[in-house]
C-alpha cells in the first residue's frame, strides 16, 4: 500500500509541461541576452524591447537601434527585424523565433551586420539568445 501511494504522489507530482511557439504578440517586453551563445568580446550586453505602440529597440551596449513595427516581418514563428542606427542608416537585421511555457519565454536566432562596407548588404553576424524579462 505504501508502494501504490508513493507511486500516486510522484505521478500527480509530475506536470506535463507544455511549450509553444511565439506569436507576435509575445513578443511585448524587455528582453534580456542570455549569453548561451556566448557574448563578443567587445560588447557587455544587448537587449531587445517591444510595445504594443512604439518601434522595438535592439540595444547593443549603449547603442540603440529602432526597429519600427511596419519593418517586422512574422513568417511561420520567425521574426525578422530591420533595425537602424540614430542617423536613420541600415545595420541591423535580426532573425529570431522562440518558446514560451508559462511565464518563461527565449527568443534565439542570427544578427546579422548590415552596411558600412557596402550599404544594404550583410557582411558578418553572430547568434544571440534572449530571456523575457519579468
Amino acid at each position: 500500500m505504501r508502494y501504490i501511494c508513493l507511486i500516486s504522489a510522484l505521478l500527480l507530482g509530475c506536470t506535463k509541461a507544455e511549450s509553444s511557439q511565439l506569436k507576435l504578440s509575445d513578443l511585448t517586453g524587455t528582453w534580456s541576452a542570455d549569453p548561451s551563445y556566448g557574448i563578443l568580446k567587445e560588447r557587455q550586453t544587448y537587449s531587445l524591447s517591444f510595445s504594443d505602440v512604439e518601434n522595438a529597440i535592439f540595444k547593443i551596449d549603449d547603442e540603440p537601434f529602432s526597429c519600427p513595427k511596419n519593418e517586422i516581418i512574422e513568417t511561420k514563428g520567425v521574426f525578422n527585424f530591420t533595425c537602424f542606427n540614430v542617423e536613420g542608416d541600415e545595420r541591423i537585421r535580426l532573425s529570431v523565433g522562440g518558446w514560451k511555457n508559462g511565464r518563461k519565454a527565449v527568443l534565439f536566432g542570427f544578427e546579422y551586420w548590415v552596411g558600412g562596407i557596402a550599404d544594404g548588404e550583410i557582411h558578418a553576424g553572430f547568434p544571440v539568445s534572449f530571456n523575457r524579462n519579468d
